[in-house]
């Protein structure tokens, strides 16, 4: 290749992280073909980043076997280049490809990944490299398989470093560094303070001042890190302090690496002026983070920014300031809307939702289904656990537009679309939406006078939901269980209203959750009327007293008329009336 054709592949690749849409994708794809025929050496990075570039793509739509062959291609390429150079793309590769696996599910193959990563490059002398083998360690110190080779490289860490440590040779001094970042942050996972605290100190007092690049990185990681185990409560100056000397010994570095921490360390500074309720300082450190690195092509550094942008929009919130914050999630949202990046994704979809209850709020729903339709076109493929909470959320809010319309056709469509989309999620966010979706069709089959799909989605509901442990979806499962117990009150079946709220009564009657309570207390009260409309005063009597005895300390208005109506009638009879002229 000529210089000139050199630099123009250069810049293709380097203009912008993203590939941005299937016209870009196929470009792409045919670079890596041209690239490959070529012999000449200055290609191979070239190949590499664009391998990698195809990766974030396919990851970024959910397409995880294509984004596997992106990885393996990398690696067969160039795992054995004599050009030290390419060891950081490599390992790389070999650490996403570890966390691909991992997000299948693919557990053996993950840990597989991770040690030929270490074994190949836990001696090179590339920093890109030495730090995927640190995170390639650590994310198997916190795992659960293979102890004694996880315990053998720890103490071979620790080894070197003891045989190391004072060497005058820059190689096994930058080697010796590597390690002792390593073991901070092995100790860090392991719940050992004090070593993780020695290490990073240690490190800091050899090379605090040094002007390596490589060793920068370090310290400035081992800086932000100190400054992240500061507890806010016990330690508000000395956080903030060490933030801040991030920030100013590192704040006109043009590293990627290096920039991410003095991002980082402007979003600590910008939730501490928060934490101390200082919106003035709280504002300008976000706007120092945009301004600053907004044009950064490093997905790290985006991902920060993203934050910073909606976290601006956030405090403008707080402050009253709706025009501002309306601004500022456009612009975030104008600005990554294409983005590959996950955690970018992640910001611009809660940007979307925010927006969404923007417009909701100002009576504009015709600007709320469009906005809220394009987040969830845009992310519906997505695997990323924030994306899908947002994704579940749109989806549940679009069915409530609908049903504010009228629309009740696209209001049961859209349920059933979400309820198929992701009953089977394990994220909680998204399992309390898909709650809320279930219970939400069922009150629409009943307003449709539908009373058996009804009674199935409330018992579809419970079935699948009654162990969970979440509080959202706990008060969905009570609601459920309370409405079924009604629509057996409906058809005339006492004996299956009984059943169903003695159940009710059962699972949730030591729940500490204010939403659950209530719903326990209107159980027990119609259980007391129903008992009482059977003619069993006996037992109404005692459901009564129990209703009291659980909840007459509690000081919320919706259950203490239960309380005062029970206290009432624990003493004398009490007419069938008072059920239906109460709801009850």
């Amino acid at each position: 290749m000529t210089t000139n054709e050199l630099q123009q592949t250069h810049e293709l690749i380097e203009s912008e992280i993203n590939i941005r849409d299937d016209s870009a994708l196929s470009q792409h794809i045919q670079l890596v073909s041209h690239l490959e025929q070529q012999e000449d050496p200055a290609v191979q990075p070239l190949i590499a980043k664009t391998l990698l570039k195809l990766a974030r793509w396919f990851d970024g739509k959910g397409q995880p076997e294509q984004e596997i062959a992106q990885y393996q291609a990398l690696i067969a390429h160039f795992e054995h280049s004599p050009d030290v150079s390419m060891h950081g793309f490599v390992a790389r590769a070999m650490f996403n490809l570890a966390l691909t696996y991992d997000e299948l599910g693919w557990e053996k193959k993950t840990y597989a990944q991770y040690q030929i990563l270490i074994e190949r490059f836990e001696r090179s002398p590339d920093p890109d490299a030495q730090a995927m083998v640190t995170k390639a360690l650590c994310n198997m110190v916190g795992g659960f398989g293979e102890y004694d080779y996880v315990q053998q490289k720890m103490t071979g860490c620790r080894n070197f470093i003891q045989r190391f440590e004072h060497s005058a040779d820059k190689a096994e001094q930058t080697l010796v560094a590597h390690a002792m970042f390593t073991m901070a942050f092995c100790s860090y996972i392991q719940d050992q303070e004090e070593q993780e605290m020695a290490y990073y100190h240690s490190l800091l007092r050899y090379h605090q001042d040094s002007v390596d690049v490589t060793l920068q990185r370090l310290v400035a990681k081992s800086m932000f890190n100190l400054a992240t185990r500061l507890e806010f409560q016990q330690f508000p100056d000395k956080k903030m302090a060490q933030y801040q000397a991030v920030v100013e010994r590192f704040k006109d570095s043009t590293d990627p690496v290096i920039q991410g921490r003095v991002t980082a360390a402007l979003l600590g500074l910008s939730f501490w002026y928060d934490f101390q309720g200082m919106p003035e300082p709280e504002i300008v450190q976000y706007q120092t983070l945009i301004q600053r690195f907004s044009g950064s092509a490093d997905a790290d550094v985006q991902v920060d920014v993203a934050e910073a942008m909606r976290s601006l929009a956030l405090t403008y919130d707080t402050q009253g300031q709706p025009e501002l914050e309306t601004e500022q999630l456009r612009a975030l949202i104008a600005r990554f809307q294409d983005s590959a990046i996950r955690g970018v994704q992640a910001q611009v979809a809660k940007a979307m939702l925010h927006l969404t209850r923007i417009y909701d709020a100002q009576g504009l729903p015709e600007q709320e289904t469009e906005l809220l339709c394009t987040l969830i076109e845009r992310f519906q493929n997505s695997a990323n656990k924030d994306i899908e909470i947002s994704v579940a959320q749109a989806m549940l809010n679009l069915a409530c537009t609908y049903d504010a319309q009228g629309l009740t056709e696209q209001e049961t469509e859209q349920l059933r679309s979400l309820i198929a989309r992701f009953q089977d999620s394990e994220f909680g966010g998204v399992q309390v939406q898909v709650a809320k979706a279930m219970y939400n069709l069922a009150c629409t089959y009943r307003t449709q006078k539908l009373p058996e799909q009804q009674k199935e989605q409330l018992h579809t509901l419970v079935e699948r939901f009654v162990d969970s442990e979440l509080e959202g979806v706990q008060v969905q499962v009570a609601q459920a269980m309370l409405s079924l117990a009604n629509s057996y009150d409906a058809q005339g079946l006492p004996e299956q209203e009984i059943e169903q709220l003695r159940s009710l009564i059962a699972y949730f009657q030591d729940s500490e959750f204010e939403g659950i309570q209530v719903q326990v207390a209107t159980a027990m009260h119609n259980l007391a009327l129903t008992y009482h409309d059977q003619g069993k005063t006996e037992l109404g009597t005692v459901q009564y007293r129990c209703l009291i005895a659980r909840f007459q300390d509690l000081q919320v208005d919706e259950i203490q008329k239960y309380v005062d109506h029970a206290k009432s009638n624990v003493s004398g009879p009490i007419k069938s009336w008072l059920k239906k002229l109460f709801g009850w």
